[in-house]
């Protein structure tokens, strides 16, 4: 399953209204891919009722409390959420709950490729079971960022390159460096990376060197 569901468990008779949910997937331009790791789908959500059912994807998940409470539930597992913490998902992970969670805000993002374990152990998230993890506030803007960003290009590679910069910037900040948080200097970086990946297919193509005499953005 491509998207992560959240399915309201109202009492009988009751309204069933989960909430708002946008959710986008990302179709990788070829040198995001060939990094072997990019963002696979991200999303956000306002919950409107207090118990839900979490279907989960066959991709790790990260579940970030961007407003309000809640607390998340696996087997005999029960994990109380605040605004700013976060619980990481194996893929294909059975039996999530979710509850006490009217009126919170959540936001999600999952990610795939064949690097995708390294990139886990990198971000200290592999794990067989889910597990709160701690998150610094950069990362929470970083990920409202990958949020705006890929349910605006949902289903395309225009934002390939952008995605691409705010998933290191993810690392970067994990790791405790001063990243970029504005969404416009993220965009700048990534038109960067585009002029790079043009000049350096020309000049493979007409056999010739090519000089970079600077660069307009910096992550850091």
């Amino acid at each position: 399953m491509p998207y992560v569901t959240f399915v309201p468990q109202a009492p009988m008779g009751e309204s069933a209204d989960p909430g708002i949910f946008v959710q986008g997937t990302h179709v990788p331009a070829p040198l995001v891919e060939r990094s072997g790791v990019w963002i696979k789908t991200a999303g956000s959500a306002i919950l409107l009722q207090q118990n839900y059912r979490l279907s989960t994807c066959d991709a790790p998940l990260w579940l970030v409390v961007d407003d309000g409470g809640l607390m998340f539930e696996h087997r005999e597992m029960k994990v109380p959420l605040k605004k700013g913490e976060c619980v990481v998902i194996p893929p294909h992970t059975e039996g999530c709950m979710i509850s006490q969670a009217k009126d919170s805000r959540l936001l999600w993002l999952t990610v795939e490729g064949a690097l995708t374990e390294d990139f886990m152990r990198q971000m200290n998230a592999l794990n067989r079971v889910p597990a709160k993890q701690g998150m610094l506030p950069s990362m929470v803007v970083l990920i409202r960022q990958i949020v705006q960003v890929l349910v605006r290009h949902t289903g395309t590679g225009e934002a390939s390159y952008q995605l691409g910069q705010l998933l290191w910037g993810l690392i970067a900040a994990h790791s405790g460096q001063s990243v970029a948080t504005s969404a416009t200097l993220s965009h700048e970086i990534a038109r960067v990376v585009d002029a790079l990946r043009e000049m350096l297919t020309v000049a493979r193509e007409l056999r010739c060197p090519v000089e970079i005499s600077h660069l307009k953005g910096c992550l850091l």
